[in-house]
């Protein structure tokens, strides 16, 4: 990553005629405090039609704890909430030699790359198809983990070399405290030519509450296009 003065960006930093992406507070906050509900989960998400939306949904996993709901791993949950094909999304228990257990899922996706355009009367573009854009392939792999003490944790991480979101959308998106990570490239490494703004450069957020650790990473191509998402959320203490 190329040297620059950290920088922190907050809602207030950013130009107020920026309309941030509210993502819908559901009725069922997923915490260790509450795992249970009579609404289903399914209802609570909504399957992504565009990149942007895509990332929206890691967001709203990320607010509500959903990496550590075993409900949020059933295939009609998860395979809906990242628009895998059915066929391709197979959720599956893991148990490690230690006595570590819990579900994960890898998978190829296509996302598309630009929003989708509505099939109009009398549209000039009325031949195009429904989504409009070239597709972009990403990999995702999912986990949710217990270890031996009963601590769960879970999340995502998220890559593409196209069509994800600029920097801009993406922290409209987020909309949290993001403060970028400095990272010297290794001794006679090269670093990659910048072709657009943020080009490049990472950044990260973290918080900690008295039950949970959380931290969410975004890494940006050299144009300035998301690269990667790395989400982690960790249940601080086990279970008593």
């Amino acid at each position: 990553m190329k040297p620059a003065t950290p920088i922190v960006i907050t809602t207030a930093a950013l130009s107020s005629s920026l309309a941030f992406a509210q993502i819908p507070t559901p009725g069922i906050v997923v915490s260790p405090e509450n795992r249970s509900g009579d609404a289903k989960m399914h209802e609570l998400i909504s399957m992504p039609k565009t990149a942007a939306d895509f990332i929206k949904n890691i967001k709203y996993a990320f607010d509500n704890n959903l990496f550590l709901d075993d409900r949020f791993f059933e295939k009609s949950n998860v395979c809906k909430a990242f628009s895998i094909d059915e066929k391709a999304c197979d959720p599956h228990e893991v148990h490690l030699p230690d006595g570590t257990h819990g579900m994960t899922l890898g998978a190829n996706i296509e996302m598309f790359a630009q929003e989708p355009i509505s099939n109009q009367p009398n549209s000039t573009q009325h031949h195009h198809p429904k989504h409009a854009g070239h597709r972009s392939t990403a990999q995702i792999l999912i986990d949710n983990r217990i270890d031996p003490n009963g601590v769960v944790s879970g999340g995502i991480n998220f890559t593409t070399q196209r069509g994800g979101p600029d920097f801009m959308k993406t922290v409209q998106i987020l909309n949290v405290n993001l403060t970028e990570s400095i990272e010297m490239p290794p001794h006679g490494k090269i670093p990659i030519p910048v072709t657009g703004p943020h080009g490049d450069e990472t950044w990260r957020y973290e918080i900690s509450t008295e039950h949970l650790k959380k931290k969410l990473v975004i890494g940006f191509l050299s144009d300035g296009t998301l690269e990667s998402m790395l989400v982690e959320i960790y249940e601080i203490g086990g279970h008593q």
